[in-house]
């Protein structure tokens, strides 16, 4: 990933965000992405990024399997799978 500078001016908030999501949708695909963050600002900021895009991912899938319905609570805990790496 190249690290460039964004100036003021050509900041375009909306397409930059577009372009993220787009490059995360493209790398995960149908996998699992997990975000660690840490320090303020940058923690909030994209955290703010991170629940928005599950947000919509989720109405999404709502949409798409369960007829704009919200999807039931889980009444059991998940099961744990592998651990990572192993």
């Amino acid at each position: 990933m190249d690290i460039k500078e964004i100036k003021v001016k050509d900041l375009d908030p909306k397409a930059f965000i577009k372009a993220q999501v787009e490059s995360i949708r493209a790398t995960v695909g149908d996998g699992t992405a997990v975000v660690a963050l840490s320090g303020p600002p940058v923690r909030l900021t994209l955290a703010v990024m991170a629940e928005g895009a599950l947000r919509r991912e989720l109405d999404r899938l709502k949409k798409a399997h369960h007829k704009g319905k919200t999807f039931p609570t889980r009444e059991e805990p998940l099961k744990g799978g592998r651990p990572i790496g192993s």
